[in-house]
């Protein structure tokens, strides 16, 4: 076995606390028996997922002279935290989006900037989901999937917010895997753009909301395939055990072919304390009371003090 350095991805370890065969094996189940028993087809299918507006930093090239040592750019973001809740359905329909905004009265011209027929905004303390907004998208996705068959299943992660599903994984998650990246992309570009033409560092209310529903257009919208293949590629729709198996090999072996093995040298920590509790006898430390300690200080005494009679000793 070879270790080199590689790039990671972050996996928060609280929403991932189910990521084993048991759960993957409990979340086909649920999904077959409700696929069987209500004759679901794909256009019934959902996921929702929520995700900030403000992609993460990242670096990017840019043109500059032959032989810089030191290049900037600049880049703008919003003072504010918004939070984006959409969803699209395995056939590649999508949900328009909710958006959270801080404070609990949006000014007219915030609402005014929705450009997504059927979108809508709300406000909480500091811009985050809550319980409450779950239920209030729940009555917005009523209004949007009256032209569907009853009933109609809505995947969700177990955030605190949303219902506790058998899933807990990015993995298994469609706009995860295929749809929000793109969507940041978009923000991203739209934000370098609006800096380069007007200049602007400063993220208002309202141009953050209208290049949140650009971006959900150009990346969710307009682009069903896009949707479809994340269903496939999660093993969701069309849904496969063998395929949401080889999704969680793949989050556990870091996708390298083969088993892997632990090495022999390879001890977790908690075993190496408890095998010097088990193996070496610990005694309690010297007792250093009883010594007389050295000077740390020394008597000027009208003296002239110097580095090389206190290495001398003179001062002991």
């Amino acid at each position: 076995m070879v270790l080199t350095l590689s790039p990671a991805s972050s996996v928060s370890l609280k929403p991932n606390r189910a990521v084993d065969g048991e759960g993957t094996s409990i979340l086909f189940n649920t999904l077959a028996k409700l696929f069987i028993e209500m004759k679901i087809d794909g256009t019934r299918i959902f996921n929702m997922d929520e995700t900030s507006f403000m992609p993460k930093t990242a670096r990017r090239k840019v043109v500059a002279v032959c032989g810089s040592t030191n290049v900037w750019r600049k880049k703008t973001k919003p003072s504010f935290h918004m939070t984006v809740v959409g969803a699209v359905s395995a056939a590649g329909a999508a949900i328009p989006p909710l958006l959270t905004v801080p404070g609990v009265r949006p000014f007219k011209e915030d609402i005014a900037a929705l450009s997504i027929k059927g979108s809508a905004i709300t406000g909480a303390p500091k811009g985050f989901s809550n319980k409450n907004i779950f239920v209030q998208w729940l009555e917005l996705v009523g209004e949007n999937v009256d032209y569907l068959a009853k009933p109609v299943v809505f995947i969700v992660d177990n955030s605190s917010t949303h219902i506790d599903a058998a899933n807990a994984t990015h993995l298994f998650q469609p706009l995860d895997m295929a749809l929000f990246k793109p969507y940041k992309d978009c923000v991203h570009d739209l934000m370098l753009e609006r800096l380069c033409s007007i200049n602007d560092p400063v993220v208002r209310k309202t141009n953050a909301i209208e290049m949140a529903c650009t971006a959900y257009q150009r990346a969710l919208i307009n682009k069903p395939t896009s949707a479809v293949n994340g269903f496939r590629e999660c093993a969701i729709w069309p849904l496969s055990l063998v395929e949401l198996r080889a999704r969680l090999v793949l989050y556990k072996g870091g996708g390298v072919k083969g088993d892997i093995s632990t090495a022999a040298w390879l001890t977790h920590r908690d075993a190496v304390i408890d095998e010097v509790r088990k193996e070496i006898l610990l005694l309690p430390p010297f007792d250093i009371t009883g010594k007389k300690r050295k000077r740390t200080t020394v008597d000027v005494a009208g003296r002239l003090v110097t580095r090389e009679l206190l290495m001398a000793g003179a001062y002991e």
